[in-house]
């Protein structure tokens, strides 16, 4: 007798050998200050211009934008600011 309810399951495995690790972020942040009656800043992120992928399109093995990295990093950018302290 055959019991057709019974499915086969099959649990994927990779060598763990880094190849699929992402790639390094370079990043720096600099933050300069200076207080008088208000306080006036400059922030300027991302200063090295780093491409840095912040996610993947998908994380299933079969589908064809597996590993396909999206959500990247602004580019270099400054802000400036004002603080009033009360």
């Amino acid at each position: 007798m055959v019991d057709i309810n019974r499915r086969e399951r099959y649990i994927r495995t990779e060598v763990r050998d880094g190849s699929r690790a992402v790639d390094p972020w370079n990043l720096l942040d600099v933050r300069v200050q200076k207080q008088f009656a208000i306080g006036l800043f400059l922030d300027a992120l991302n200063l090295l211009n780093d491409d840095a992928n912040e996610s993947v399109l998908s994380r299933t093995g079969t589908s064809s934008s597996f590993d396909v990295r999206s959500r990247f990093l602004p580019p270099r950018r400054l802000q400036i600011g004002v603080k009033f302290l009360f």
